[in-house]
């Protein structure tokens, strides 16, 4: 017989169809009995089926965790096994019917996830997988369709494939198995879920689809995305340097080892690059992810207020005979930087050159490790996507570009009329208001 939305099986009533695959449907079901809703899987009575989906309920059934999917009754009907589990929280929200929360819907509403969010979902998912682990079971089968929120948990489903890792075949979806694995070089074991888990972190954070790795999209922000790239990629390498599922959550909370870090004034890199291929990247996103503290500058430092207008009386008079003739706007400009403000402005462009002395460098060291031009020109990318998004955010080089910003308006215009210094109040009050956060940021840091 088969069911449908509407029908009845024991005392469950089907109330939604939420997904079907090669062996079953999966529904929305409510006991008519206590009204409580759940999940309800339906397969076939078969012999090869039956006797695989059984067995791995009767592995898994004991794994009580709450990051994954706890099975509730296990039944047959006329001509089908089904079983119940936990069901997904509602995407749809209040508005009438029912899409279950799995990440396959979530990327597909919202092409990628936040860095935050991806990272919270792969932080729960390894507790969950821990828990299989450690009673040597294999899910086998991780995947965006295979991952769902139960009550905002992030929560591993389908656990139908999940086996004894003394006994695990070659069973899982392509794309999210390993090349080992499908070489046949070894049997199935811990790594290869770890190794899925990976590509579910790429797909989630990129929005790229698993095929595409590790293709890095330039529309994508690498803002506090390093540890999972550093996470996704270390698990995703041949040989995994990744055994367990609290290696990886290590590599996903603890910081860098190859951050640069600030001594005496001065930015050391970690000494060469330890990791191959793309994860080399995950050292220059590191870098660009520290942020980087604006350098001691004496607190006696006046900070001009912001001006709008200036009167011509205010200004100081020209230089005596014999000096080279000034306009006003170079006046003004001299009015509101004083030497010490100075010192602080060659200090911003020094960082800024520095930052771009660190890039070039470190473009030339990748030239010393082996590499696919594909992979090689995905962590170049990443290294000026870095540097760039270094020069928006820290704030010595934003000083030190709109220094220049000030300089060229400087240059260009000679005739200081009322329009020329009201454009060029403007851009000083934007570079004092730099100057005041690099202050600001200095005296926290004391």
């Amino acid at each position: 017989m088969k069911y449908d939305v509407g029908d009845r099986i024991g005392s469950y009533q089907l109330l939604y169809l939420c997904g079907e695959g090669a062996y079953g449907r999966v529904f929305l079901a409510r006991n008519v009995l206590t009204q409580h809703q759940v999940a309800l899987k339906l397969l076939p009575l078969s012999a090869k089926v039956t006797a695989r989906e059984l067995q791995g309920l009767k592995n898994y059934r004991e794994c009580r965790h709450p990051n994954l999917l706890q099975i509730h009754h296990i039944d047959q009907a006329e001509g089908v096994l089904y079983y119940t589990m936990d069901a997904a929280d509602n995407l749809a929200g209040t508005g009438g019917g029912y899409e279950p929360d799995t990440l396959a819907a979530r990327l597909a509403h919202r092409k990628s996830l936040p860095a935050g969010e991806v990272a919270k979902m792969a932080a729960e998912l390894l507790e969950g997988l821990d828990c299989l682990h450690r009673r040597n079971l294999l899910h086998r089968d991780i995947k965006p369709d295979n991952i769902l929120w139960v009550d905002g948990r992030a929560t591993l489903a389908d656990i139908g494939l999940t086996t004894d890792s003394r006994n695990a075949s070659l069973v899982g979806t392509p794309g999210f198995m390993s090349g080992e694995l499908l070489s046949g070089k070894r049997p199935a074991n811990r790594e290869d879920d770890l190794y899925a888990l990976g590509k579910v972190i790429y797909c989630a954070l990129t929005g790229c689809a698993v095929c595409d790795y590790p293709h890095y999209p330039q529309s994508v922000t690498i803002s506090e995305a390093a540890p999972l790239i550093r996470a996704y990629t270390a698990a995703c390498r041949s040989p995994s340097t990744v055994k367990s599922s609290q290696e990886m959550k290590r590599l996903l909370t603890a910081p860098a080892e190859t951050v640069a870090r600030r001594r005496g004034g001065a930015w050391r890199w970690a000494a060469g690059l330890l990791l191959p291929a793309a994860a080399a990247a995950v050292f220059f996103l590191s870098w660009k992810t520290e942020k980087r503290p604006a350098e001691a500058w004496s607190a006696a430092v006046p900070v001009p207020p912001a001006e709008s207008t200036v009167a011509a009386a205010s200004l100081p008079e020209p230089l005596p005979g014999g000096a080279l003739p000034v306009t006003e706007l170079e006046l003004l400009y001299r009015n509101r930087t004083s030497g010490q403000v100075k010192a602080l402005l060659a200090r911003a462009e020094r960082a800024e050159e520095m930052l771009d002395r660190e890039a070039v460098e470190k473009l030339g060291e990748l030239n010393a490790h082996e590499m696919t031009a594909e992979t090689s020109r995905m962590v170049r990318g990443l290294i000026l996507k870095a540097r760039e998004e270094h020069w928006r955010e820290d704030p010595l080089c934003r000083l030190a570009r709109k220094e220049e910003q000030v300089k060229a308006f400087l240059a260009g215009r000679r005739s200081g009329g009322e329009a020329d210094v009201r454009a060029f109040l403007a851009l000083l009050n934007e570079r004092d208001s730099l100057v005041r956060t690099c202050m600001k940021l200095n005296d926290d840091k004391r």
